[in-house]
């Protein structure tokens, strides 16, 4: 009862703002982009603030153990215990690494 009731009048209205908007050149760009600021107003309410990206050689870094890892994984046999084995090591590494970057920032800073 509730999908009859709801169902078909807001395709039947959906139906007719397409229709509208396909056919009236001139109010096309109106409505699009009112739609568009009320669309980008509701994002900036909720969207979450931005990080703060980390610096350059950070992400560098990143992207190279990143491609090392990899090619390493290629390399060794599979299903092998050293795989996993420096798999953590390389993340515990990378979070190490983060860390000190962190402390350094904050220091330059003061």
């Amino acid at each position: 009862m509730v999908i009859v009731l709801v169902v078909g009048p807001s395709t039947a209205a959906a139906l007719a703002a397409g229709t509208l908007l396909a056919f009236t050149p001139l109010l096309r760009p109106v409505v699009t982009s009112g739609v568009m600021r009320t669309y980008i107003w509701v994002m900036r309410r909720i969207a979450p603030r931005r990080a703060v990206l980390p610096p350059a050689v950070a992400r560098s870094v990143g992207v190279i153990g990143t491609a090392g890892g990899l090619a390493l994984g290629w390399l060794l046999p599979g299903g092998s215990t050293l795989r996993q084995l420096l798999g953590v090591r390389a993340g515990v590494g990378a979070v190490v690494l983060a860390q000190r970057g962190k402390a350094t920032a904050r220091h330059r800073r003061r």
